[in-house]
């Protein structure tokens, strides 16, 4: 990808410049709140990937189409800065490239979470659903589930014989675990709507946004961000 990371020009910007980078990935941000997906998921380029997904996992439609039409606000006059208009231009310019890419069947898959905590020790192993989520319920869910495995796999390394003081401290710590996780299962109900067909509403989104993923050009522009 072309650009530097922030980290390394960082010295080098001005504080005009940085403000206005910051200012431009606020109005990224919003365009991408503005085309909304459906359901929590990772996006893939290949197809192959998805095709290996188990039946379990087949149970969400495929893929949503972003709004195909280019919003009214990316005509709006430019701002003083020109950030809110970089910022619906590029928003334009992503339900033009979804749909194209839809249309032309190129559009990239989406299927199964892969953040690391999927992956850590023993949970690539575990019996758990890995998405596509149909909610934010459907994600803590398998979360607590691996957290709940943990415990219950600390209890059981040291339900026979002595135990030494940190052997006592972690099995107690599993107990008090296993306690929240029961009562924060008990409070999902209260917080997230009741079960439904309908998949909610999401957005592209990076989680770990900074100065090393963050690209620009020599001139301190956004030119990509890793993920």
């Amino acid at each position: 990808m072309p650009g530097k990371p922030f980290s390394e020009l960082c010295q080098s910007l001005s504080f005009d410049v940085k403000v206005r980078l910051v200012r431009e990935l606020a109005a990224s941000s919003a365009c991408l709140f503005r085309n909304q997906l459906r359901g929590i998921k990772n996006i893939y380029g290949k197809l192959s990937l998805v095709e290996r997904s188990t039946s379990s996992e087949k149970n969400l439609p495929y893929r949503e189409l972003v709004d195909a039409k280019i919003s009214d606000s990316a005509k709006e006059s430019e701002s003083d800065d020109g950030s809110a208009a970089m910022g619906k231009n590029l928003g334009a310019l992503l339900s033009y490239e979804f749909t194209k890419a839809f249309l032309e069947g190129t559009l990239p898959a989406a299927d199964r979470i892969v953040s690391m905590q999927f992956f850590w020790d023993s949970h690539i192993r575990q019996d758990v659903h890995r998405g596509r989520f149909r909610s934010s319920k459907d994600w803590i869910i398998a979360c607590l589930s691996f957290s709940e495995n943990e415990c219950h796999s600390a209890l059981n390394r040291y339900s026979a014989g002595e135990l030494d003081s940190d052997a006592e401290d972690e099995a107690e710590g599993a107990k008090i675990t296993l306690q929240t996780i029961e009562n924060l299962e008990s409070l999902l109900p209260l917080v997230f709507r009741a079960d439904s067909h309908d998949l909610e509403p999401s957005m592209i989104f990076h989680d770990e946004i900074s100065r090393h993923s963050l690209l620009l050009d020599d001139s301190g522009k956004l030119a990509g961000l890793l993920d």
